[in-house]
């Protein structure tokens, strides 16, 4: 059946609100995260080089972002289903570890990300009243090794004065890409299932998320 020309731009006056609405959301999203979770931002040739059309793959170096891309935390709690329930980590000496999401708080962060960075930060003050969770770090470009990962993870904690007692490393990218898309990102248990949260947040949707079971 053919549209008139009157329904047609009926529809599209119906669904542009709708369109419009979907962006808005995406954008809010990303405005209080670093996303997508793949790799850390490349910044450029150097002063005097021309253009790289095809850069080498490196972690840029630590850099403290705690004044930059500054927003108003979210004070929303809509946790999602988390899509996986455990994930296998490294520790700082090689030895892999497979952290059940459905007991214990994961906040997964990347030491270039500001949103991250303010987050570790917020935890670390307020460590006295809110639950600690375990930190794994990642973010890190395609064959990082572990040893380089430790540097620019200890590197952040000395540069922000911070430091957390259960600190583990996610560097494979496949697995990364199945469990998170944006930083920081918190997994935590709920009624014996991970649930998910993404962004920065006030602290009082961590304290609220963190003293779940």
């Amino acid at each position: 059946m053919q549209m008139t020309p009157s329904a047609a731009h009926l529809l599209k006056a119906f669904f542009r609100p709708l369109k419009w609405a979907a962006v808005a959301v995406a954008s809010v999203t990303l405005l209080i995260g670093c996303g997508p979770a793949a790799s850390p931002p490349y910044q450029g040739p150097r002063p005097g080089q021309g253009p790289v059309p095809n850069p080498p793959a490196s972690n840029p170096p630590f850099e403290n972002k705690l004044q930059q891309n500054v927003i108003t935390p979210s004070p929303d709690f809509q946790p999602s289903p988390a899509p996986v329930d455990r994930v296998t980590v490294l520790s700082a000496d090689g030895k892999e570890m497979t952290l059940d999401l459905t007991k214990l708080p994961v906040l997964f962060q990347a030491y270039w990300c500001p949103h991250c960075q303010r987050t570790l930060v917020l935890l670390y003050q307020h460590r006295d009243t809110v639950r600690q969770p375990i930190i794994v770090s990642t973010g890190f470009v395609p064959g990082t090794t572990l040893k380089e990962a430790v540097s620019l993870t200890e590197q952040e904690e000395t540069a922000l004065g911070v430091h957390f007692p259960s600190i583990y490393y996610l560097l494979d990218n496949n697995v990364r890409s199945r469990v998170l898309h944006q930083y920081p990102t918190l997994y935590f248990p709920s009624g014996g299932k991970p649930q998910v949260i993404t962004g920065e947040r006030t602290l009082e949707i961590w304290q609220r998320a963190l003293s779940s079971n």
